[in-house]
């Protein structure tokens, strides 16, 4: 599969959890080059609730690799990890892709 199909495969499984995928700059999240609703609760920043943002920046590999690790992240969140603990776990898992 190439990553092309991958990262279409990613966004839909974040459309099933109730999530939509947002191209941004990266000034929109703060530097970083992904954003969950989650994260951004964590670190003040507002942003809608069911909104994952991807720097649009990045080449599908990374657009694939920093999906995969957000929607790992807010998973574990939302089962009441806290930010940098599920953040850990989620390096770790996203290259499992």
């Amino acid at each position: 599969m190439n990553y092309r199909a991958k990262y279409k495969q990613l966004v839909a499984e974040a459309h099933k959890r109730g999530l939509r995928v947002s191209h941004v700059k990266d000034r929109a999240t703060r530097d970083f080059v992904g954003m969950n609703p989650q994260a951004a609760k964590a670190f003040g920043f507002k942003m809608r609730s069911n909104t994952i943002m991807i720097d649009k920046n990045l080449n599908l590999r990374d657009k694939c690799l920093t999906l995969n690790h957000e929607l790992i992240e807010v998973d574990l969140m939302k089962r009441g990890m806290k930010y940098w603990p599920a953040h850990k776990r989620a390096l770790r898992l996203e290259k499992k892709l």
